[in-house]
């Protein structure tokens, strides 16, 4: 009776360690993808971060241009109002 349970205890302990040895070696897979995600996860951070810092650059861009782009029309405006005053001065002079 006594060896029955010793050898039934020294299977159970064999089970035990098997199913410890399959348990260590899943957590150690698990440990692997945690830090493959989390270096994903600070890839797609620093991705974000630079998309945020390039969109800023780009408006700032934009916005750079836009003003350019405003000021030349401004000049332009001013240039054929200037040439559209020479043109009535020279026709008022001409009559």
């Amino acid at each position: 009776d006594a060896n029955s349970r010793l050898a039934y205890v020294e299977k159970e302990f064999e089970q035990l360690k098997h199913d410890y040895y399959d348990l260590n070696l899943k957590q150690k897979e698990l440990l692997k993808s945690c830090s493959t995600l989390e270096n994903q996860n600070q890839i797609l951070l620093n991705s974000t971060e630079k998309f945020d810092q390039e969109k800023i650059q780009l408006k700032q861009t934009f916005k750079d241009e836009a003003e350019k782009l405003l000021n030349e029309i401004k000049e332009l405006n001013e240039l054929n109002q200037h040439q559209k005053d020479e043109l009535l001065s020279i026709h008022k002079h001409s009559d």
